[in-house]
């Protein structure tokens, strides 16, 4: 496909990005998928997995620092 070009703090984003993807690993996903896109003017990046997903109420929190979900006390660490 046609090449993405984004303007960001490369250290933030490959951050961003292990977090996901590690997140995604540990509390059950099997298969991890990202696809780089342009739309318009912007990249799009989306992070799909398998596993058990997040809770809706706190997605519009997700990128706010120390921010988790509920902790069961069966889930592994």
């Amino acid at each position: 496909g046609e090449a993405v070009w984004v303007r960001a703090d490369p250290t933030r984003l490959q951050q961003m990005i292990d977090n996901l993807v590690e997140n995604a690993v540990k509390y059950g996903a099997r298969h991890v998928t990202l696809h780089a896109a342009k739309d318009g003017e912007f990249g799009v990046l989306t992070i799909a997995d398998d596993g058990q997903g997040i809770a809706p109420a706190l997605m519009r929190r997700l990128f706010q620092p120390f921010v988790q979900g509920e902790q069961p006390l069966e889930r592994p660490q």
